[in-house]
Formats: C-alpha cells, structure tokens, sequence
C-alpha cells in the first residue's frame, strides 16, 4: 500500500540571503519513527495540480509530528518552500526509503554541499563525545549559507563540524575527499566505527574507495532523481556493482557502499 499525503503546514523557518535555509513543518505522523537517510515527498505551494511533489531529506525530527528540512532554492524560483508563510498547508508523504544502518561506536559523516541535510539527525543525537565527526565539503564562500543554516538550525556553533572549500575561501583548501583523507592521517585521529557519504556520485565513490583502502564500514546517500519516491514511476533506476537495477527510492537512498561500488 502506497502511503498517502498528510496535509502538513508550514509553522517556522529561516532563509539566508543567498536561497539557503530551512522550514518546519508539523502534520500527523510526518517524522514518526523517520531515520536519518529517510526523505519525504513534498508538494511545494503553487506547484501544478497532481503534482507527486520533491525529495527533501530529514534534517531533523523534532517529534513524531514535526520535522525540519534543510532546504536550497534559486531566487527566481516560483514554488518555493523557504518563503512560504507560516500557517501555508504542505503536502507531505513520508517518511521514505532506506535510512543509513548506523554502526556502534564513532562516525565520520562526509557530506558534498546540501548533502550535509541527510546529517542534521545525527547532529542532533550525538555529541563530540561520542566521535560523531561531520566533514562538510562546499564549492566556494557563495556555499558558506549551509554553515550559517545549519548553524541557525541548531541555535549555535557546531564544534564537530569541520570545513572545506574548493578556492579554500573558507576551512581548508580541497575537495571534502581530500578533507577526509587528511583527517585520516591525522596523528591524533582515530578511524571511526563507520563512514557514511551524501553528496555528488564521484564524490561517494570516492569515499568509498577510501573507506574501503582503510577496511572501515561504509554507508553512501545517492543524489538520483526521485520523481515520485514510491516505486512507481521507475525513473530513479540505476545500477549496482554487478549492473543489476535498483529503485532509489525504494532499494535506496542509502547503501551499503560495497553494493555499489
């Protein structure tokens, strides 16, 4: 049984300047028993009727009923979720696919720019203490909006975040890979328990070869397009280590990365 629409609204949010921010919204079960890895459809206002909505990661379930997405809109959109008042009734089904099967012990979460939305559970669980560490990878200082999102988001710095960007405007100078791999070598770092991934295709590919170099458990988020997120449409399929097909909204988001790499 296909799980249907909750008519949610729109009761918080923030947008930063450049089109980066994030929106809450509450609907009767929307975030129950939601795990970081899940999304939710959403139907954006003014979107064409019939619309199955857009994929948005949990960012973080602030109870069974309300959750907040991390969310990066262009100015000139029509549609937009950031902007849209509060008391505005959101379509939402969810929560959707497979969450990341998370390890005991430490985790270092890599994230490719607005990937890092996949992350905002974690976040909030966990604390430097429990070695959750939270490598985030932007293009250049037009990116630094999700820092200051998430920032805001969690009402304070974010000490177990550390940061790369690519013309090395902000955090160090690199791809988020080479941020791993330099964490890596760290005389001081100890490798974690588990590395998790989301972001660009390369990007987790990358990851996983260094999570498999280093003979750590890995966890990879896919960034393909999910135009119904329940199976039906078949237009999420892509391909396994082996060539075989999968459903990213229904086999994935999330893999173990060995399954496809």
């Amino acid at each position: 049984m296909i799980q249907p629409f909750v008519q949610a609204r729109v009761v918080g949010g923030f947008v930063d300047p450049e089109g980066i921010g994030w929106v809450d919204l509450e609907g009767e079960n929307i975030a129950h028993q939601a795990a970081p890895g899940q999304f939710a459809m959403i139907v954006r206002p003014q979107e064409e009727p019939g619309s199955l909505g857009r994929p948005y990661a949990y960012f973080r379930m602030l109870s069974p009923h309300r959750a907040r997405f991390l969310v990066r809109e262009r100015a000139e959109t029509k549609t937009s979720l950031l902007r849209a008042p509060v008391g505005t009734v959101v379509p939402v089904r969810g929560p959707l696919g497979r969450p990341f099967a998370l390890a005991s012990g430490p985790i270092w979460a890599v994230a490719g720019g607005v990937g890092v939305a996949a992350f905002g559970g974690l976040l909030a669980a966990g604390d430097p203490s429990h070695g959750l560490r939270l490598l985030l990878g932007i293009r250049d200082g037009s990116e630094v909006g999700i820092l200051r999102a998430m920032e805001h988001a969690f009402a304070g710095p974010l000490p177990h975040v550390h940061l790369s960007s690519e013309d090395g405007s902000i955090g160090s100078r690199g791809s988020v890979v080479d941020l791993l791999a330099e964490a890596g070598m760290s005389a001081q770092a100890q490798h974690p328990a588990q590395v998790l991934a989301c972001g660009p295709m390369g990007m987790l590919e990358a990851v996983a070869r260094w999570a498999a170099v280093h003979k750590l458990p890995c966890e990879v988020s896919v960034g393909v397009p999910l135009p119904c997120g329940v199976g039906t449409c078949g237009r999420c399929v892509h391909l396994d280590r082996d060539n075989r097909p999968l459903l990213a909204c229904v086999d994935g988001p999330t893999y173990p990365a060995t399954r496809l790499y």
